[in-house]
């Protein structure tokens, strides 16, 4: 099992419905091709951490990497895994609040056990935005 996580810069223009496209597309392709994982998005940047086999990670990030609602992509973490963090989700859209005092106890309350590294990654992200 591997688990990568990567950020990227929005394209200018793309709308909450547009990300909800991209949320859709991932619950509904990830279950065939045994993926799981969450979208974190702030209105102008994605945080994505996806789970599964490397070879399916690997198909679908050359697809994301051609997407042009993104740039920008850097790869944060690209590790092998003993056991999924999100198994029953194909696709979450975690949503940040606008209040920046909040964000913190949200993310408490919504991100899966990761390992200390990637929950670190995903923190500073949400926090820093």
């Amino acid at each position: 099992m591997h688990r990568i996580i990567y950020i990227s810069t929005a394209a200018d223009g793309l709308t909450d419905a547009g990300v909800a496209d991209i949320v859709a597309t991932a619950e509904r392709d990830n279950p065939i091709n045994q993926l799981t994982g969450f979208l974190l998005y702030n209105q102008r940047n994605f945080l994505q951490m996806l789970e599964g086999p490397r070879d399916r990670i690997g198909s679908l990030m050359r697809r994301i990497i051609s997407d042009e609602r993104h740039h920008g992509i850097v790869m944060m973490v690209d590790e092998e895994i003993a056991a999924r963090s999100c198994a029953d989700w194909q696709m979450r859209w975690i949503r940040l609040s606008l209040d920046m005092g909040r964000r913190s106890e949200e993310l408490q309350t919504s991100l899966p056990v990761l390992s200390p590294g990637a929950t670190q990654i995903v923190r500073n992200f949400a926090l820093l935005n």
